[in-house]
């Protein structure tokens, strides 16, 4: 984490700030990754990928209901369905959240796995989201789970 915000400082020290919560808990990011790029824009467009701890028995349906329910707290909720990812089946949600008033548009999959549920968001500028979806959308395709 300490070589993330390093490298974040670098680029624009005000980005570095973002890191606090992921900080708080790095235990629950499995992965993270920034798109050093993108930094003009005052944003950097990133992926992270969680495993949060879903009750066993939870159906695709139910998780994308209480998620919709969730982040329409924080979010503008728009597309949202259930699809299929060769191996997996998950659920999709594109989202803009509130307080950043427009400037940034995020992708959410749940990929369903066992009992198990991933959570991976890609993260860009409004802006530039429709260009960069067929690279977030080819790189889903690629996400699997090794046991």
């Amino acid at each position: 984490m300490d070589a993330i915000a390093n490298k974040l400082k670098a680029i624009n020290p005000d980005l570095e700030k973002g890191l606090e919560p992921i900080k708080q808990n790095p235990s629950g990011i499995a992965l993270l990754a920034f798109d050093p790029q993108s930094a003009r824009s005052g944003f950097l467009t990133n992926v992270n990928i969680r495993k949060p701890p879903v009750p066993p028995g939870t159906s695709i349906e139910k998780l994308m209901e209480a998620a919709s329910k969730e982040l329409a707290t924080q979010f503008d909720v728009g597309d949202k369905k259930v699809v299929s990812l060769d191996k997996y089946l998950a659920g999709r949600i594109v989202a803009q959240p509130k307080a950043a008033a427009g400037k940034v548009k995020q992708l959410f999959y749940a990929i369903k796995e066992g009992d198990n549920f991933w959570l991976v968001t890609y993260s860009t500028t409004a802006s530039e989201f429709e260009q960069r979806l067929p690279a977030f959308e080819q790189s889903i395709r690629t996400f699997a789970v090794k046991s």
